[in-house]
């Protein structure tokens, strides 16, 4: 017998949170190409059609020649961006790297700013002094840095595009020398220097709106996120009310009184044998889709699928004391529903399926299993096990429902049970009390 080949999973992102980082820094690295390039049609349509109306060509050709190489850094970036989306690489890449491509992109657009914005360059083509073009023109590449950035959802990020560009700009004044004081940046001969006082004031607005709003988005991300997980074993509403804090809800582990529910579809290898691989599946998630509806109706969290088999659990993640009578009364409605489906079964010509169902209620351990790679949480004890016991002997005792003695002393005489006897069950020194209860009764 041949023997399989373990099968290596996808490196994963080491969060889902930057997962879509990834993502933005993707969509960011194909935007930073269509800005240069719309700039390099700018430029050589200038040259072409315009250059004559300035009588300054140099200034044009240094744009073409400048763009020329910004295009190409901004190809390498978006190259190294995409192989960072692969399996091998994925793994490495981490938060740090928009810091790395934020300052490629400050020290891209000041180097060109700076050998571009000359007197020599711009002799001819505009009568306002370049000190003044200088921040201007620093005041759109860095609105336009914070307005990416904000795409990145990180906070962090924007503050340091904010100081990266307000230093960048500081620097390439204090290299040309225009000002001898700290004071001549915003105050010339007891009047308003109004260039570098438009440049801070507007950077620095802009850098406050963009940090707020990067920040926001980051909260909403993760609030989906923490939702999405939950809405995994939880009815909808309940995990929206625990992502808002209306309910409480621990993911250390805890021990915790709970009813435990097992179901499992009788004979479904076999089944699954002669039908074909896609009908088998469609058969599935219909079924279960059904079925874990109703677990949701009751409050009931999903702790694992297990191929045709479901775990429930009742009476966590939050206290319940109607916890046995809800685990009861959805697997009632489960075989009810199950009946339904058989119907559609019957004509479509395929035979009815039937279930069953083992519930009990104990102390059991609640809380995050697993590595860092995969966690999960669920429940672990004897109760979980018991529960499972008790689906199994649904078919020898042909009863599609069977609920423990300690389940039963918790409904108060809601439903009609009949008496099982004590039975003994695999992994258990003493025989237990078990009780039947069919569809018709509630």
């Amino acid at each position: 017998m041949s023997q399989k080949l373990p099968v290596t999973a996808p490196a994963p992102f080491k969060s889902s949170l930057l997962k879509e980082e990834y993502r933005a820094e993707l969509l960011i690295a194909h935007v930073r190409i269509i800005i240069f390039f719309l700039g390099l049609i700018d430029a050589l349509l200038d040259h072409y059609f315009f250059s004559g109306l300035s009588g300054n060509k140099e200034h044009v050709e240094y744009r073409i020649f400048g763009l020329l190489i910004c295009i190409g850094i901004s190809s390498a970036i978006l190259l190294e961006v995409k192989s960072f989306g692969t399996e091998r690489l994925k793994k490495y890449y981490g938060a740090y790297v928009k810091y790395l491509y934020i300052t490629v992109d400050v020290l891209m657009v000041t180097i060109f700013l700076h050998l571009g914005l000359t007197e020599t360059r711009l002799d001819g083509i505009i009568d306002i002094p370049v000190k003044s073009i200088l921040a201007i023109a620093f005041t759109v590449p860095t609105t336009l840095f914070l307005i990416l950035g904000i795409l990145r959802f990180s906070p962090r990020g924007s503050v340091y595009t904010l100081v990266l560009c307000l230093l960048a700009y500081v620097v390439v004044v204090e290299i040309r020398g225009y000002y001898p004081n700290i004071a001549d940046y915003f105050f010339r001969e007891d009047r308003v220097n109004f260039a570098p006082v438009f440049f801070f004031n507007t950077t620095i607005l802009m850098g406050v709106i963009a940090t707020f709003i990067a920040y926001r988005l980051r909260r909403l991300i993760q609030r989906s996120k923490r939702q999405e997980n939950l809405e995994r074993f939880l009815p909808e509403q309940l995990a929206r009310d625990i992502v808002d804090g209306r309910q409480g809800f621990e993911l250390k582990g805890k021990r915790s009184r709970v009813t435990v529910l097992f179901a499992d579809i009788r004979g479904f290898t076999s089944l699954a044998e002669k039908e074909e691989p896609e009908a088998v599946i469609d058969l599935l998630n219909t079924y279960l889709n059904d079925m874990i509806e109703i677990i949701f109706r009751y409050q009931g969290s999903i702790d694992k699928i297990m191929g045709d088999g479901i775990m429930a659990i009742f009476g966590a993640p939050l206290d319940s004391t109607e916890a046995p009578r809800h685990a009861v009364q959805s697997a009632l409605d489960m075989l009810r529903k199950l009946e339904d489906f058989n119907q559609i079964r019957k004509i479509q010509g395929h035979r009815p399926l039937q279930i069953g169902i083992g519930i009990h209620t104990g102390d059991v351990i609640l809380g995050n299993i697993g590595t860092r790679r995969r966690m999960d949480y669920t429940a672990i004890g004897d109760t979980v096990n018991t529960a499972s016991r008790l689906e199994s002997l649904t078919k020898k005792l042909d009863y599609p429902i069977l609920l423990s003695g300690p389940t039963r002393e918790s409904l108060n005489g809601d439903f009609k049970l009949k008496d099982m006897g004590k039975v003994r069950i695999r992994g258990k020194a003493e025989k237990l009390n078990l009780y039947g209860i069919e569809a018709a009764s509630s």
